[in-house]
């Protein structure tokens, strides 16, 4: 069925499992995605086996590829509801932006906007892995401990370096050359890796 091609479990705890979504699929349904089309419903799927339930601990935007937890009780759910409020979760993702930047580590420290169109202190560390001059582009290691909206893109695009193939805060004409250029079509930003302390 189809849901077995959805889902890649990373790692799988009785009270929790970390799923690798991939690109293209979205977390929750919305106006344009229907329920079976769904992170959530692709994982009860998979879970049913053992009749437990998903409960969503966080979110990746549709386009993000990598590690999400997903809670397989209340309980665990508000753990790590608590854990992510106090930044107990380091997350780490991998990203490709546009331009060769001038620090191959630091940090960008922009207040942005919340979820309550407040402005919130907003931090992400990097660290540049790999250049590649000849396209134009860098290959970077971002950390984050709390998860503001669209944090790592808005960040990097502020700083003049924004993700590749990001069609909202992207470089839309640099995008299109570099699809035509590589055959690539999808946002280079991948939830890489998720650490945390569970008892």
């Amino acid at each position: 069925s189809k849901y077995k091609e959805e889902i890649e479990v990373l790692f799988d705890h009785k009270d929790f499992a970390i799923i690798n979504k991939r690109t293209g699929v979205a977390v929750q349904e919305w106006t344009s995605v229907p329920y079976k089309e769904t992170l959530e419903y692709f994982t009860k799927e998979y879970i049913k086996k053992t009749n437990e339930q998903v409960f969503l601990v966080h979110r990746l935007y549709r386009d993000t590829s990598g590690c999400i937890i997903i809670a397989k009780n209340e309980e665990a759910q508000q753990k790590f509801v608590k854990m992510l409020k106090i930044s107990d979760i380091n997350k780490e993702y991998l990203t490709l932006v546009k331009g060769i930047l001038k620090k191959p580590k630091g940090a960008i420290n922009i207040p942005l906007e919340g979820r309550k169109n407040d402005i919130v202190h907003a931090m992400t560390f990097y660290e540049v892995s790999k250049t590649f001059p000849k396209s134009g582009v860098s290959l970077v290691k971002a950390k984050i401990k709390t998860g503001r909206m669209h944090k790592i893109r808005k960040h990097f695009a502020k700083r003049g370096y924004p993700v590749v193939m990001d069609n909202m805060y992207g470089d839309f004409k640099f995008n299109k050359e570099f699809q035509k250029a590589t055959g690539l079509k999808r946002q280079f930003l991948h939830a890489a890796k998720i650490a945390f302390e569970y008892n």
